[in-house]
């Protein structure tokens, strides 16, 4: 008997769906994390601006976060809970001041 594809089915047990499935949710995921990355580096883009009032020094901070939100794609490794929530994606914080 063949298994369904579905999103419960593909948290519970990754290896009862077809790969096309898993590379659909897995690609829904990565989407999701590419726009909440692209929104905090949005909200960021003041701090590179030349006219910012940031020391060079804060705005030295500010590259490496932005650098660091760039480079979510290749530094995390995202899963999905069973309550269809998207887990194991750590964003970098924010400099303070």
């Amino acid at each position: 008997m063949a298994t369904k594809d579905t999103l419960e089915n593909w948290v519970n047990d990754p290896t009862s769906v077809s790969e096309n499935y898993r590379m659909l949710v897995e690609s829904s995921m990565w989407t999701m994390i590419r726009q909440e990355r692209d929104s905090l580096l949005s909200d960021s883009d003041w701090t590179q601006m030349p006219d910012s009032a940031l020391s060079d020094e804060k705005r030295q901070l500010w590259k490496e976060y932005r650098q660091e939100l760039r480079d979510l794609t290749e530094t995390q490794s995202p899963s999905m809970d069973a309550d269809q929530f998207i887990t194991n994606v750590v964003y970098p914080s924010k400099p303070t001041g």
